[in-house]
């Protein structure tokens, strides 16, 4: 539930933009409009971390903040490698950022929520 409404929200990197589908239904809500976005994950605030990985490069993430009136981008330190994949860990209370797409290499992120 990303929108903080006690239903349960679709939220979606769809190559140029990041999708919020309140209560998984109507039209979407478009939160970030980016190039190369890979993949989201979610944290039980409703902060959508929102993966980018381009053909040649590693773009910079972004986490986008929930607020009062939906959300703010949070740039996250850039690192090597491509970008792969991000899971929430609610363990860690963080994300994990897999930078290993393909051959190139790079490390994993343990991305901290403020």
């Amino acid at each position: 539930d990303v929108t903080g409404d006690g239903v349960p929200d679709l939220v979606a990197a769809t190559g140029t933009a990041v999708r919020v589908w309140s209560s998984m239904r109507g039209t979407p809500r478009v939160v970030l409009t980016s190039t190369a976005l890979r993949g989201v994950a979610v944290n039980p605030a409703g902060d959508i971390y929102a993966l980018r990985s381009a053909a040649a490069t590693n773009p910079q993430d972004v986490v986008l903040v929930r607020n009062a009136t939906g959300w703010a981008p949070a740039w996250v330190p850039n690192a090597g490698g491509k970008g792969d994949f991000v899971v929430w860990l609610e363990r860690a209370d963080a994300w994990l950022v897999g930078n290993g797409l393909d051959d190139h290499l790079g490390p994993m992120q343990l991305v901290q929520a403020e």
